[in-house]
C-alpha cells in the first residue's frame, strides 16, 4: 500500500495517510467535493518512565475530527473545512497553470484523544496536523473536471521536441483549448491557433526539403497524382485557409461548432509534425 503522507503524535507516535477518495457533491459554477482520508495509526504512542527497573508507559490513540486545506503550486484555492468548496475560479486557475498531469497538495489539521492504556478513561485532547501531495495522472484529473461540470476534456498529448521556439506553439495552442472550454470566445480561439501556426511556419519552411523527404520516404506515390507530402501540405493550407474567418475576414461569423473544428484539425496535424520533428530531431 502506499503511503502518501505522515503524521506524528504526542510520545512518538505516528499515523500514516494511506488513501484519498473524493465524491462531487455539487457541480460548478460552484462545486462541492467530499474529500475522504484513510489514516492508520502506525505507531502507538510509548515513553520511558522514571520507575525502577525502567519500564514503558504506552498509550492508546483515538483520532477525532480532521479538515483539509487544498493547495496547488503553492496558492491554497480551498480552505481548511471537511467539504472543499471549489468555485469555477479555482478550476481555471488550475487550468491555467496545467501541462498535463498534476500534483496537488493537502494539509490535514485533525485532533485526537491521548489516553494511558491502564486506564483508558483519563482523556487528553490533542491536535495534529500532515501534509502529503497526492499526483493525478492527467486522465484521472480530466475525468474529475467532467465530474464537477467544468469541462468533458480530450486528452490530446503532443510530443515536445528538443527544438527552440516549438515551446511557443505549444502555449498558443494552451490558449486557444483554454478558450474552447471556457466557451465565450470562439473567434478568440481560432486567434490563439492562428498564433500558433505562425510561430511554427518558419521552422517548417526551413526545414521543408527534409520534412518532405521524410514523408514520402518509402511512399512513391503515382504518376500524375500528388505526392504524400504535398498533400499533408495542402491539408495545412486548408486548414490555415479555415482560420481565417472571423474578425480576420469580418464576413463571416465564428460560431463554437467552428472553433471545436478547427482546433481539432489542428491539433492533429501539429501532433504529426511532432512526431515528425522528434524522430527525426531536426
Amino acid at each position: 500500500m502506499a503511503i502518501l503522507g505522515k503524521c506524528y503524535v504526542d510520545h512518538n507516535g505516528e499515523i500514516e495517510v494511506t488513501s484519498i477518495s473524493t465524491e462531487v457533491l455539487s457541480k460548478v459554477p460552484y462545486a462541492l467535493c467530499r474529500v475522504k482520508i484513510g489514516l492508520n495509526l502506525t505507531k502507538m504512542p510509548q515513553m520511558p518512565t522514571s520507575q525502577n527497573p525502567p519500564s514503558t508507559k504506552r498509550f492508546g490513540v483515538t483520532i477525532g475530527n480532521s479538515a483539509l486545506n487544498l493547495s496547488n503550486s503553492g496558492l491554497l484555492v480551498a480552505p481548511s473545512i471537511t467539504e472543499l468548496p471549489m468555485p469555477i475560479e479555482m478550476f481555471r486557475y488550475i487550468e491555467s497553470i496545467r501541462k498535463d498531469d498534476i500534483n496537488l497538495d493537502f494539509e490535514i489539521v485533525g485532533s485526537y484523544w491521548l489516553y494511558p492504556e491502564e486506564n483508558p478513561l483519563v482523556l487528553s485532547l490533542r491536535h495534529f496536523s500532515c501534509t502529503f501531495t497526492k499526483e493525478y495522472s492527467e486522465r484521472e484529473w480530466i475525468n474529475f473536471l467532467k465530474e464537477a461540470g467544468y469541462a468533458d476534456k480530450w486528452i490530446i498529448e503532443i510530443d515536445r521536441p528538443k527544438i527552440q521556439g516549438f515551446d511557443v506553439v505549444l502555449e498558443f495552442l494552451d490558449k486557444a483549448a483554454t478558450k474552447l472550454y471556457d466557451k465565450n470566445d470562439p473567434a478568440g480561439v481560432l486567434s490563439e491557433l492562428r498564433k500558433s501556426w505562425d510561430a511554427l511556419e518558419p521552422l517548417l519552411k526551413s526545414k521543408k526539403e527534409m520534412i518532405a523527404s521524410n514523408i514520402d520516404s518509402g511512399s512513391p506515390g503515382e504518376e500524375k497524382h500528388p505526392k504524400k507530402s504535398e498533400r499533408i501540405e495542402s491539408i495545412k493550407q486548408s486548414i490555415r485557409d479555415l482560420l481565417n474567418i472571423g474578425p480576420h475576414e469580418p464576413g463571416y461569423k465564428v460560431t463554437y461548432s467552428d472553433a471545436l473544428l478547427t482546433y481539432r484539425l489542428s491539433v492533429s496535424l501539429l501532433q504529426y509534425y511532432s512526431e515528425l520533428l522528434q524522430e527525426n530531431d531536426f
